[in-house]
Formats: C-alpha cells, structure tokens, sequence
C-alpha cells in the first residue's frame, strides 16, 4: 500500500506557485505576477516595515501626482483616464471621496441657503430665491409653537442643520455635472461613465478651489461670506472647466466658450437649489 501523502515542499523552493498552480520559473510567477516567498525576507520585521514605508511613499506620490495634473493641467487627468493611462494616478472616484473628506474635515458647514433669504424670496415672489416657493417662515412658526421655542431660535437651529446636513451629500451634483456635460457633448461621445468620469474630477477641483477659497477668506477675518465674495471663486473655476473641455473634448474656442458657459449655468443652479432643498429639509430635522 502506498504511504501518506509527504508534506508539501516549502513554498520558497516549490517550481508551482501558491496563488495559481502553474510552474515558475525565476522570482516571479509568469501567469499571475506572485513573487516568490523568501521567508528569511519576508517573515522579518525589518521588511514589513519597510513595505509600509515604501507603500506610504508610493501612495504620497501618487497622490501629489493626480492632484498636480488634475489642477496645473486642466483635462489632462481625465483624457489620461479616458485613453487607459491609469496606473500611476489616483482613480476619479477614490481622489473625490479623498477630496470630500478633506473637506469635510476642514469645515463644519457647508453650503446652505439662509432661512430669512427663503422667506424674504417668497414674500417678494422671487422664484430663484425660493424654487419651491415653501413657505418656511410659516413652518418654522408651527414647530416652534408645537415645541416651546421662539422662532428665531429655531431659524438658527434649522439654518446650523442645513450646513451640516450639506456636507454630506454633495455628491448628489456629480451626477447633474455628468448629465450636463453629456448633453452638451453626446455627439461626440454617447457614452455616460466619460461625462461621469470628467464630473467627478471637475466637481472635485471645485472643492479644492472652494478649501482654498474659505482659508484665504477666513486668514482675511472674514467669519461670514457673502454670495458676491464667491465671484472670484467662480471665475477662476469657470476659467479651468474652459481649458478642461477643450483638452478633452477638442473643439475651437467660441464652440468651447458656448459650453463652458451652458455648464456653469446648469452647475450654479443645481447649487442654488442644493441650498434651498437642504434648508427647507432641515425644518424637519430639527
């Protein structure tokens, strides 16, 4: 009869590779890239180390890379993306969660529209300043009876809500940035996850722009902004989605300018009416 089954040989000096089976020849394996185990190497700390060290500089530089081609070359990093030149940046969505935490970090509120700005809007019958036309002050007054506040008080709750209810779903204008560039450039690409992919890093130069924008506003003394102050924040995005579209999309510069503009217009409206639906939404949070 014949005996047990031997032991297996050590992995270091076994021809198969672990992870697949096929035989390997040299230190790596040809059919998946395993390389092969070295216990005296690869069970010591000294290496462990050293492989946290060496993926924590990888990853620095890989990010400061994506960051430097996404803001100093406008519609580089998603013309790379779009033509396979991926493996040495971070991908679209990974470098907006990564943006959007930053962000988060950084700042206790976000964007929200001003409980007195949505009640004066309906009162004047100005529809851009109330698209829904709710009447807020009236809701505000109702709970703050039903609940033993002043009023006024519970405006500041709402509006204090509203901020940070808003940095959690601020991804919600990727998709209309998507939609919007999809729309304005289907002919030349009828695909969707482009117009997503180039959303995603255009939305997240904004944030990068916006961070800016607050810390030189706030190093200023400016603990309150101001719509209008937005404007040079605006311009300068504007300027960078004008370069952006042309690098990725082609086209002369009026074709450019046209859309550039129709963009901008759909992407401050979706953000005027993120504000206003996150306040009037906040009157039932609190």
């Amino acid at each position: 009869m014949p005996g047990p089954p031997g032991p297996s040989p050590p992995a270091s000096t076994s021809p198969l590779c672990p992870t697949c089976g096929a035989t390997r020849v040299g230190e790596y394996c040809q059919a998946c890239g395993e390389r092969r185990l070295d216990p005296e190497r690869d069970h010591s700390l000294r290496w462990l180390l050293g492989q946290l060290v060496d993926g924590l500089l990888q990853l620095d530089a890989k990010v400061l890379r994506t960051y430097r081609a996404l803001l100093v070359r406008p519609g580089s990093l998603t013309r790379d993306h779009l033509e396979g030149r991926r493996v040495r940046t971070v991908m679209p969505f990974q470098l907006f969660l990564l943006t959007g935490l930053v962000f988060y970090l950084c700042f206790s509120h976000a964007y929200a529209a001003p409980v007195a700005a949505l009640a004066d809007a309906r009162a004047r019958g100005v529809w851009f300043g109330n698209i829904l036309q709710y009447d807020i002050r009236g809701a505000i007054a109702a709970k703050a009876a039903a609940t033993g506040q002043t009023a006024d008080v519970l405006a500041m709750r709402v509006f204090d809500r509203a901020g940070q209810e808003s940095k959690i779903f601020l991804g919600a204008l990727v998709p209309v940035q998507a939609l919007a560039l999809w729309l304005l450039h289907r002919r030349h690409e009828p695909r969707f996850v482009p117009h997503l992919i180039a959303a995603l890093h255009l939305f997240t130069v904004f944030l990068v722009f916006d961070l800016v924008f607050l810390w030189v506003w706030r190093l200023l003394g400016h603990r309150t902004i101001t719509d209008t102050m937005f404007l040079p924040l605006v311009v300068t995005y504007a300027v960078h989605v004008f370069v952006g579209l042309r690098r990725i999309h082609g086209g002369g510069l009026l074709a450019t300018g046209v859309r550039t503009l129709a963009f901008l217009a759909v992407f401050l409206a979706a953000i005027l009416a993120y504000r206003q639906v996150i306040t009037i939404v906040a009157v039932r949070l609190v």
